[in-house]
C-alpha cells in the first residue's frame, strides 16, 4: 500500500517539486559562494531565483489564497512563468555567446531572441489593455515558451555542429560545458513537443499529461544538476 502511494503520479510530482526546489537552493548557494562579477554569473543567479519562485511561491495553490478569480490566478502564474522563461533565455544566450565561435550563429540567436522579446511585450501589453480569457492567456504564454525553446534548441544544435567541425588537433571541449548543453538539449527536446500538446492532453488524458509533466520537471532538474556539478567542480560556469 505504501509503495502504491509513493509511486502515485500526483505524489511523484510533489516529490520532484521538493527535489527541484532543494537543487535550486543548493545551486543558488554555490553561485553566490563562487560569485564572479560578470554578466554570466548574474544571469544564472536570476535564472535560479526565478526557478525558486515559480516552483514554490508561483504555484497556483499559493496564489489562490489571495485571488478568487481563475483569470487572475492564471495571469499571475503565467507572469511568473514568463519571468522564468525570460531569465532562462537570457542566461543561456550569454552562455552560448561565449562558447560559440561563429559570428553568424550568434547573430541568428540574437535575431530569434528579439522575436521572443517582441512576443513577450505584445503579451504583456495585451494583459494590460484587453480582457483576455483564461484559455487565451494560457495559449499566448505557450506560444512565448515555444519561441524560447526553439531559440535555445537552435543554440544547442549550433554548439553540437561546431563541436563536430572542430579540427582533430584543436583543444578538447570542456566536459562540464558539454554536459550543460547536452542536458539543456534533452530538456528542450522533451519539453517542446509536450508544450505544444499540453492543453489538449490535459483534458483528454490527464494521467499521461501528469506523467509527461513529471518528465518535464525531471529534465529541468537535470539542467540545474549539471550547473551545480560544474560550479562544485571548477568553481565557475565556464573555465574562463
Amino acid at each position: 500500500m505504501l509503495i502504491k502511494v509513493f509511486f502515485n503520479p500526483h505524489h511523484f510530482r510533489d516529490y520532484l517539486e521538493l527535489l527541484m526546489i532543494t537543487m535550486l537552493i543548493v545551486t543558488l548557494f554555490f553561485l553566490l559562494r563562487n560569485f564572479k562579477k560578470n554578466l554570466l554569473t548574474f544571469s544564472f543567479i536570476s535564472y535560479t531565483i526565478s526557478g525558486i519562485n515559480i516552483f514554490s511561491l508561483g504555484k497556483l495553490e499559493f496564489i489562490s489564497i489571495y485571488l478568487s478569480s481563475p483569470t487572475g490566478k492564471r495571469t499571475i502564474f503565467e507572469l511568473g512563468n514568463c519571468f522564468f522563461s525570460t531569465s532562462e533565455l537570457f542566461a543561456f544566450n550569454i552562455f552560448f555567446n561565449i562558447i560559440l565561435t561563429s559570428r553568424r550563429q550568434k547573430q541568428l540567436l540574437h535575431f530569434f531572441s528579439i522575436i521572443y522579446y517582441t512576443a513577450l511585450f505584445i503579451f504583456l501589453f495585451s494583459l494590460c489593455t484587453t480582457n483576455l480569457t483564461t484559455a487565451r492567456i494560457t495559449a499566448l504564454s505557450v506560444y512565448i515558451n515555444i519561441i524560447e525553446f526553439l531559440t535555445l534548441f537552435m543554440g544547442c544544435l549550433f554548439f553540437f555542429y561546431s563541436t563536430m567541425k572542430k579540427p582533430i588537433n584543436a583543444p578538447p571541449i570542456n566536459n562540464h560545458t558539454l554536459r550543460i548543453v547536452s542536458f539543456l538539449f534533452i530538456y528542450i527536446s522533451l519539453s517542446l513537443p509536450f508544450l505544444i500538446i499540453s492543453e489538449t492532453l490535459r483534458f483528454r488524458n490527464y494521467h499521461l499529461y501528469n506523467t509527461m509533466y513529471s518528465a518535464h520537471y525531471l529534465a529541468i532538474l537535470l539542467v540545474f544538476t549539471s550547473i551545480f556539478l560544474t560550479l562544485k567542480s571548477q568553481k565557475s560556469l565556464l573555465p574562463l
